[in-house]
């Protein structure tokens, strides 16, 4: 829920991550191949604000369109962004991604 982000991140991230993190957790992208549409609304969310959040979604979903090399340019920007950020709580997730890649 919304409720449930904006304890998570807290502020302004949570308004511009909500959207983006309730579709993920549905998994539609993952299980309905609706890769394209996830990645318009990861899109709109980057025009928005980028974040390390928005720009890790990005990323997961250009490796599971094949382009690996956009996915881990994306992945290393996210972690970057997140290390300046008071709510980092992926790191542990990006940086998986980043040696799995």
């Amino acid at each position: 829920s919304d409720a449930d982000v904006s304890a998570l991140l807290g502020g302004e991230e949570a308004v511009l991550a909500a959207p983006v993190l309730r579709l993920f957790h549905d998994d539609w992208i993952w299980e309905k191949g609706e890769l394209d549409r996830g990645l318009a609304a990861i899109d709109a969310s980057l025009a928005i604000k980028q974040t390390w959040t928005n720009t890790f979604f990005k990323a997961e979903i250009l490796y599971k369109k094949g382009d690996k090399r956009g996915a881990k340019r994306l992945a290393k920007e996210a972690l970057k962004l997140g290390e300046t950020s008071d709510y980092f709580w992926g790191k542990d997730m990006v940086e998986k991604a980043l040696a799995e890649w």
